[in-house]
Parts: C-alpha cells; structure tokens; sequence
C-alpha cells in the first residue's frame, strides 16, 4: 500500500522512475545542444551560400509549377527531367535571379547542352506573353540586386512555402 501522495510504490519502483527521468533530462539537454548548433551553422553561412539554397528553393518551385509544359525552349514535352532555365542568366543579372517572369522549365538539353537556347527562348517567350513581356525583362536585365541575410532567407523560406502549396493542388 501507499498513500496517494507517493510518486512512486517502492524502491525498484523509484530507481526505474529516476532513470527515466535522467533519460528524459538527457534527451532535452541533447535536443537543445542540436538546435544550438544549427543555429550557430546557420550563422556562419556566408551570402553565397544562402542565395545557393534560396536558387535551389525558387528552382524547385520553378519546375513544379512548370511540370507537365513542354521545353520553353524546343517545345520537347515534359519527361520528368526538367530544369530552371532563367533567360537572364541568374550569375550576371542579379536582378532577376529570383524572378518568376525569367524563369521556366526546359529541358536539360536546351539548358545546359545549348546554355538555354536563348534564340528559340525568346520567340517562344514572345509567343505565349507577348513583345512586352520579353522588352520588359530587357529593360531589368541591368539592374543590379544585393540581397542581405535576412532577404535570402526570406525568398528561401517563400519559395518552399509555395511549392508546398503547388503540391498540395
């Protein structure tokens, strides 16, 4: 017997019960040491390799929501191989790294075999948006962008969150 105020009902009882208890003590110290340590990697990422993992966030999106077109490029239908192909080169122009307007799915021979097959890109681009569309993105093709930290991690963190969407669709 023993009253309702124990914790536990006996010796063996109260040793299992303090084993699990330093277990438990371990596990959030642990827990807190891991998130610590990803907060101080997190910090020392230079601005190149948060602009790589935002590109890589905003690509992903890029071939989700371009899944199932044909090649901006040759018209090659989707295999399930595509890439970002931006038609302003996203290590020159800064400006339209992250911009949707730039940015569609082709296919890996276009892109990488042919480096975007940029004559064909251009009439397509004008066929399905129009004149305007293409000068447009000639006009901000010289802008210049300096994302900061907080920036980067702020495109990362949007494009992830729409992809999330575009799957749930």
């Amino acid at each position: 017997m023993y009253s309702s105020l124990q914790a536990v009902c006996g010796v063996n009882c109260s040793i299992v019960m303090s084993k699990v208890k330093e277990e438990k003590k371990r596990a959030k110290i642990a827990l807190k040491q891991r998130k610590e340590l990803k907060e101080q990697k997190e910090a020392l990422k230079t601005v190149q390799q948060l602009a790589n993992e935002a590109q890589h966030a905003f690509n992903a999106f890029i071939r989700q929501r371009d899944a199932g077109k044909p090649c901006i490029s040759c018209d090659k239908p989707d295999n399930g191989s595509r890439n970002a192909s931006h038609y302003y080169n996203a290590n020159n122009h800064w400006g339209l790294r992250f911009d949707e307007n730039n940015v569609h799915a082709s296919c890996i021979e276009c892109n990488k075999s042919k480096h975007g097959n940029l004559i064909e890109y251009r009439k397509r681009l004008v066929q399905k948006f129009g004149e305007d569309y293409v000068k447009d993105l000639d006009n901000r093709a010289h802008e210049t962008a300096k994302y900061t930290r907080e920036e980067l991690y702020k495109i990362k963190f949007l494009y992830k969150e729409k992809l999330k969407m575009l799957k749930k669709r």
